[in-house]
């Protein structure tokens, strides 16, 4: 049986969903939503990966991406449970590391205080 993003372990989600941090993927308007997503994620992996979830089925094209990534792995594939937190930081990273021109903004953005804390 192949993984769904709904079936996935959370970790295994995650995972993938960071290796789709791709500038041959994300469209401008979509590395900007990450870059606002990613302050108000919370810290809980099962929230984080439904978050992310619900983030990429508003994108069609990045949603296929995960399901595709996600069906081609088998269910015994598992990745190691790193703290939510350090998922976060994963994702910042790979968002840096592929979208260098856009981390200006992030970090302006990440700044900004959220009304609604």
């Amino acid at each position: 049986m192949s993984l769904t993003p709904e079936t996935a372990p959370p970790e295994t989600l995650l995972a993938v969903f960071a290796d789709l941090i791709d500038p041959f993927l994300l469209e401008p308007d979509d590395v900007s939503a990450l870059w606002e997503l990613i302050p108000n994620l919370p810290d809980n992996v099962d929230a984080i990966a439904s978050a992310l979830i619900t983030w990429c089925q508003q994108r069609p094209e990045i949603f296929e991406a995960l399901e595709d990534d996600l069906s081609s792995r088998g269910p015994n594939e598992s990745t190691p449970a790193p703290k939510p937190e350090d998922y976060k930081t994963l994702i910042k990273n790979k968002m840096r590391e592929n979208f260098p021109e856009s981390t200006q903004n992030a970090d302006t953005l990440q700044q900004k205080p959220n009304p609604s804390q």
